[in-house]
């Protein structure tokens, strides 16, 4: 964040964006949602949508998650214009829908865990090691 920065972008939901100094929040998609969404439809908010996840993955030192969501975004419209439908284009799109959040999905890192954690023996006394850890006794 720029220094003295000190103003906090509010959500949809009235709360504040998270802020640290190592993260932006997603401003273009929160733009997208308040102003975009509310006048537009269909493919050109699929547009809007894709343009504002883009742009926001770039100044948070994501740039290899943003070529790739652009590029499935245009694989997508290829399909489309090949003759494919579009439901069936957007399948091979991986920008999320407008109202979910760009946050890293802890879901998937705790399925990770639960997974390593149930294959550990379970004929010892401790806790399971997490994963990356090293194993120590």
């Amino acid at each position: 964040l720029q220094e003295g920065a000190t103003d906090v972008p509010l959500q949809a939901t009235g709360t504040t964006s998270s802020l640290s100094e190592d993260t932006l929040p997603p401003i273009v998609s929160q733009y997208v949602r308040h102003y975009i969404a509310t006048k537009a439809t269909g493919g050109l908010l699929r547009e809007a949508t894709a343009l504002g996840y883009t742009t926001d993955l770039l100044p948070q030192g994501r740039p290899a998650e943003a070529v790739d969501a652009a590029n499935q975004r245009l694989k997508s419209l290829e399909m489309v214009v090949s003759g494919q439908h579009w439901t069936t284009a957007q399948k091979v799109e991986v920008i999320p829908a407008l109202d979910t959040s760009m946050e890293p999905q802890l879901w998937l890192i705790l399925g990770d865990l639960a997974d390593h954690w149930a294959n550990q023996p379970t004929d010892s006394p401790y806790p399971p090691k997490a994963p990356g850890t090293l194993a120590t006794g």
